[in-house]
């Protein structure tokens, strides 16, 4: 666990009534704003309320913010032996995520600063709190010193008190120890716990100031807005709960039968342990028979910082082809005066949320408060050449989010691989993905800039007739240079003990290799293979325990299904004789695929400037069978490259559309007495699939009847003799006269290890046999002789031989016709391929 922590803690008294105040009421007392300054005595016999308060920015108003200065200032009483005590009934000041920069009112017990402090409020601390001149003070007074170190730019109402004199107080002092659970081994004061867990404290360790003033009451400020006050004649231990993962601090206070309050703080710090991410991997759907597995790590365990989110919010439009930045502003004023990066890794992230129609024109950079820039992203005017050379092959047309729609998240720094709008990223799309993508400048550059200060996030936009939003943007720094900022992350051990598979509803067992499926089980109990039988559903559990002591646990179903070796069928064997024929590779459901021969799943990847045409038809063209076509992805470019889709055998049929962009559930159906479907693709000759900005179409072409054949991948093998090797039902295009055994592959798509294959026969119609002799060195006296085996009066005869020489357009050399008694033979060959 890293935890760091530098805020800094100070007595607070806190009345068990808290009461409310609207400006009406208050301005019918006496009025006492912190900026009269100087020595103020108070009227002890004052009729009317006296009411101590910010400056109000000057008003009179109580719920006007505070202004930009600091005051000091000291309250006295007016009679000798009496003492002030102030009594806060609201408390607002402006906070930082830097402790040490919050804006603070300094309470001394005394008549000047250089008195005992006795309180330091910051937030709304102070909100109930009192403070009281001690017996030890001989003046009565107390002294406020107020510094506004944020430049009171958040609104903030400041506070309003009511002054009293009272009887001097000896101050009793708190004492207050953790019960539950046990706080962290190195750390007495501090705890882990989970979200809703009650952490317990007990304040019997509390003593009063005085023998005659006795311990009254204890008053808990949780660290989470809320002040609870017991009687301390209801006990001294007390609990309570967090729903919220993060850092809280429990002060106590106790007041006596004087209402005077403890002074000392000990602050005690409780963590509530943030939920953890679940990166389990397991394989599902599953084959019955094929190995799979189920693993666990890594766990992600979320860290939690106090630092918050570092942005700025614009929703605002990018000017077009102005010549002139856009600019957004990010004033930063956490860290420490005068610090600086030292370190460029500590900027970990840049990220800015936009949405723009053509990154082309584009050029965004960063500039830190001392002035120093650094490019992110680079384009020239009118498309010409990057200016500082950053991409020398870089995107043109494509988009920035969804344009007029949704901004992106693009971030940089200097791990990532790629510049955003380089060309060859492998990523590259329409639109362009979310990400982290490398800069243009070296971030290290702004090593040495201020901190604190104004960054500013620059756009200029070089092209007219395109648009953009810049939605917000903010930077990632890392929380460890932050002054004061506590950051923790829970640790999840990966042994056994800590994190391990069980059975679903059994979180106390590790899984064993008794439960159905499980082949192996890893000795930490994070890694699990599996083999299943049988198909089916079946439930496991994985559980994690943290440092903090949280459980969490969460249940997987991996779902089993039939190997496809149980249902695929290659078809019949199949006779070649002289017509090409078919493979019936299909799902062995009982019935035949009405269009087998262009069914399938299909990808096209349309190359730049490629006009390509593709027809889906049944195999009966006619027979009243419709084909459709199911695209389950892919992108054409919007603006120039096209799908037409007829509804017919080709081109010339009936127009259905001519559309682009995202084909993601776009689906078309035949409605013409063919049954097919014919598709034109053209491409512009620039920012397609074939230069790697889009993804490829992809789609299942299909009829009624055809058996869910797009839920597989189909694959041949030998290739070299279809017409296509990927499709359920290909043709046999080549065939040389001897038996060929085709065997087919089929493999559900997405499923490893999950392969069915079966094989069918291709035969020549009858027997032959084919022997030769090769030429000897006179070249003239090669010799081919083939011998038929089958009956010349057969029906599936007349059995003809025809002798070719292997170059196109030849003339046979020799036919002949079987005859049941004259084998043919060729014997005076010169060398070459027949």
């Amino acid at each position: 666990m890293n935890m760091k922590q530098g805020s800094r803690f100070f007595a607070l008294t806190v009345t068990a009534v808290m009461l409310c105040l609207n400006s009406a009421q208050a301005q019918e007392g006496i009025v006492i704003p912190i900026s009269d300054g100087g020595v103020v005595t108070v009227d002890c016999n004052a009729t009317e309320t006296i009411y101590f308060t910010d400056d109000n920015s000057g008003g009179i108003d109580f719920q006007d913010p505070y202004s930009n200065q600091d005051f000091t200032i000291t309250l006295c009483p007016n009679e000798p032996g009496d003492a002030v005590q102030v009594n806060f009934l609201s408390f607002d000041l402006q906070t930082n995520a830097n402790p040490n920069n919050n804006d603070v009112l300094y309470a001394f017990n005394g008549d000047n600063t250089g008195a005992d402090m006795v309180g330091a409020g910051t937030g709304n601390s102070f909100d109930g709190v009192s403070i009281t001149a001690s017996i030890d003070n001989p003046t009565g007074c107390v002294t406020f010193q107020f510094n506004v170190n944020n430049n009171a730019t958040g609104g903030d109402q400041g506070w309003v008190a009511e002054v009293t004199c009272v009887t001097p107080c000896s101050y009793p002092e708190a004492g207050i120890e953790l019960v539950s659970p046990a706080p962290f081994p190195d750390n007495p004061t501090s705890v882990g716990v989970c979200p809703d867990e009650v952490v317990t404290f007990d304040a019997s360790a509390s003593s009063q100031g005085a023998p005659e003033f006795p311990l009254d009451s204890l008053i808990w400020n949780w660290g989470d807005g809320s002040v609870q006050t017991t009687a301390v004649s209801d006990g001294y231990q007390l609990g309570h709960s967090y729903s919220t993962p993060g850092e809280y601090i429990v002060t106590l206070v106790v007041q006596d039968i004087n209402n005077c309050n403890s002074t000392n703080l000990l602050p005690h710090q409780v963590l509530v342990s943030t939920i953890p991410i679940f990166n389990t991997e397991i394989t599902t759907p599953l084959c019955e028979d094929a190995p799979g597995f189920l693993n666990g790590n890594p766990v992600q365990s979320i860290t939690w910082t106090a630092l918050p989110p570092v942005g700025v919010s614009e929703l605002a439009d990018l000017p077009d082809a102005t010549g002139v930045a856009f600019t957004s502003e990010l004033f930063i004023d956490f860290f420490d005066t005068d610090q600086v990066l030292e370190d460029c890794d500590d900027i970990e992230l840049i990220t800015a949320n936009i949405e723009h129609s053509f990154i082309g024109d584009l050029s965004f950079w960063v500039t830190c408060p001392d002035g120093t820039e650094v490019l992110l992203m680079d384009n020239g005017a009118s498309g010409g050449p990057d200016p500082s050379g950053c991409t020398p092959v870089d995107l043109g047309g494509n988009n920035l989010g969804i344009v007029d729609g949704e901004g992106y998240d693009y971030s940089w720094n200097m791990d990532a691989e790629w510049v955003l709008d380089d060309a060859n990223n492998p990523d590259a799309a329409d639109p362009m993905p979310s990400g982290t993508y490398l800069p243009c400048g070296d971030l290290c550059d702004f090593v040495g800039c201020p901190l604190n200060g104004i960054w500013t996030f620059n756009v200029i936009d070089q092209w007219a007739a395109d648009n953009g939003t810049l939605f917000e943007w903010g930077i990632d720094f890392n929380p460890e240079i932050v002054p004061g900022v506590t950051t923790f992350t829970p640790v999840i051990g990966l042994g056994s003990d800590s994190s391990y598979w069980h059975p679903a509803g059994d979180i106390d067992n590790i899984l064993s290799t008794s439960e159905t499926g499980v082949v192996d089980v890893s000795d930490d109990g994070n890694y699990v293979d599996l083999l299943f039988p049988d198909p089916g559903t079946f439930e496991f559990g994985y559980v994690v325990t943290n440092n903090f002591g949280c459980t969490w646990d969460t249940t997987l179903t991996v779902e089993v299904v039939d190997n496809p070796g149980t249902f695929i069928t290659a078809g019949p064997d199949q006779i070649f004789c002289s017509n090409p024929v078919t493979l019936f590779g299909a799902i062995d459901d009982g019935g035949v695929s009405a269009c087998g021969g262009d069914a399938g799943s299909f990808e096209i990847c349309l190359g730049n400037g490629e006009n390509v045409t593709y027809t889906y038809c049944p195999d009966n063209p006619g027979d009243g069978t419709m084909m459709s076509l199911n695209f389950t992805g892919g992108f054409l470019e919007t603006c120039c490259d096209f799908m037409s889709v007829y509804d017919g055998p080709d081109a010339s049929a009936p127009l259905i559309v001519t559309t682009n962009g995202d084909f993601t559930g776009v689906d078309f159906m035949a409605t013409n007495p063919s049954g097919c479907l014919t598709i034109v693709l053209t491409s512009d000759g620039s920012v397609g699939c074939g230069s790697g900005n889009f993804d490829p179409l992809a789609f299942c072409a299909t009829c009624a009847g055809s058996g869910d054949v797009c839920s597989y991948d189909w694959l041949w093998e030998p290739a070299e003799y279809l017409d296509d090797n990927t499709v359920a039902q290909p043709t046999v295009i080549d065939f040389e006269g001897e038996p060929i055994e085709f065997t087919l592959y089929v493999e559900p798509v997405g499923f490893d290890n999950c392969q069915a294959t079966d094989v069918v026969l291709v035969e020549p119609g009858f027997e032959f046999d084919v022997a030769f002799s090769q030429p000897s060195c006179f070249a003239n006296d090669g010799v081919i002789s083939v011998e038929i085996f089958e009956d010349a009066n057969a029906p599936e005869g007349p059995f003809t031989i025809e002798l070719y020489e292997a170059t196109a357009g030849a003339t046979p050399i020799e036919t002949s016709v079987w005859n049941n008694t004259n084998d043919f033979n060729q014997n005076d060959l010169v060398p070459g391929s027949y």
